[in-house]
């Protein structure tokens, strides 16, 4: 089918099923999904419609992009840190994107944060110590513990302790380590545990 200028497949997909009175999801089902299906019978497949053109990072290593979600036809390999946006359709571990290429991807590996990057490491004459990244989907950085906000970390960024190692215990039992933060000689507070000292929100660099 040829495309008007300026519409992708899946604008394309959406009017038709608008066209059709029914959802985009039905006729995904009827169309995309329905000759997977005997091959993919044990693989549920549900719309979660927050998720449509939304945005992930591919995360920090190269990832491979399915024609169907059992995965056994690649389409293309995607570059570590690509933007990728989703359909909004997902399985067990696995999600379909429509950009930079159509088809599925294992979500074990990609980031909230679309804008991920490298880690360029801190600012040269630094005096940096010990490497941490971070664990949750995100931190903080303040001013002090508890203080000012600064700026968020995501999954797996990478943070430098002060050299001696800088900590403060607030009188919740958090534990606060002062680092240097996006590769830059800012230096802010993230919170290196949970409440009572439980958790851990930072870990030793791999």
């Amino acid at each position: 089918m040829r495309l008007k200028p300026g519409l992708n497949r899946c604008q394309v997909f959406v009017g038709l099923a608008t066209a059709l009175g029914i959802s985009a999801f039905e006729l995904f089902i009827g169309s995309a999904i329905a000759p997977a299906l005997a091959q993919t019978a044990d693989i549920p497949l549900y719309e979660r419609p927050s998720y449509n053109n939304t945005c992930r990072s591919s995360g920090t290593g190269a990832i491979t992009v399915y024609s169907t979600a059992s995965q056994t036809q690649v389409v293309r390999q995607l570059q570590p840190y690509t933007r990728i946006t989703l359909t909004g359709v997902l399985g067990q571990g696995v999600a379909q994107i429509q950009q930079p290429a159509l088809g599925w991807v294992r979500t074990n590996t990609l980031l909230s944060n679309c804008n991920a990057a490298p880690d360029p490491g801190p600012g040269p004459g630094v005096p940096v110590g010990a490497c941490y990244q971070v664990l949750p989907a995100e931190i903080q950085v303040r001013t002090a513990p508890y203080g000012g906000y600064l700026a968020t970390v995501f999954t797996n960024e990478r943070v430098y302790a002060t050299n001696p190692p800088q900590r403060q215990t607030t009188p919740d039992g958090r534990v606060w380590l002062r680092a240097y933060y996006k590769g830059t000689i800012n230096l802010g507070w993230l919170a290196e545990t949970g409440t009572n000292g439980l958790g851990l929100n930072l870990g030793r660099c791999n």
